[in-house]
């Protein structure tokens, strides 16, 4: 049984992986360039429901950077908190 455990153990680690992955990708377009952030595709945006032309320049454009960092700090959190705790 420990290869099955072994088996489980990496499909999770994957999973996690691809998650961290896509909120990564996702908050560094949203901080660094909005207009990038609507680029990508929609399912991989999480289907959001903005608008290009009104987030894309002025303070809606300072709202999705923040939003951006925001998603990275939480990120960051996650994972060194998960780190921590396995050390």
């Amino acid at each position: 049984m420990p290869v099955g455990k072994a088996i489980g153990a990496a499909l999770i680690l994957m999973l996690i992986c691809s998650i961290f992955g896509g909120l990564l990708v996702n908050g560094l377009c949203m901080m660094l360039s909005p207009q990038s952030w609507f680029d990508l595709p929609q399912w991989f945006r999480g289907g959001a429901a903005l608008n290009k032309a009104k987030y894309c320049s002025g303070w809606r454009a300072f709202e999705m950077r923040v939003a951006g960092i925001g998603i990275l700090a939480i990120e960051f959190f996650m994972f060194f908190s998960m780190a921590r705790n396995h050390m």
